[in-house]
């Protein structure tokens, strides 16, 4: 689904972009996401932050894990044009 949204997002006039949504999977087990980080793509988490936030903060944790151990499992991603 990630490539049909990239795919979308490559037709469209270029202009500020947010994309938002629960992957269900770490960020970085998708390609087509390491691919427009590389290209200049900005994990919001990452630089959470600048807005008062926790850089890198789950946004995930097992309610019943012996080892408590969290995830980013929920997308937000933006061009550098819309921050």
């Amino acid at each position: 689904m990630l490539e049909a949204v990239f795919e979308d997002y490559e037709m469209q006039p270029k202009g500020p972009v947010l994309l938002a949504g629960d992957l269900n999977g770490e960020n970085y087990s998708f390609d087509v996401l390491k691919e427009y980080l590389q290209l200049g793509w900005v994990d919001i988490g990452q630089h959470a932050s600048q807005w008062g936030g926790v850089n890198c903060d789950y946004t995930c944790i097992a309610p019943n894990a012996n080892v408590p151990r969290g995830a980013t499992m929920h997308l937000g991603m933006a061009t550098p044009s819309s921050l």
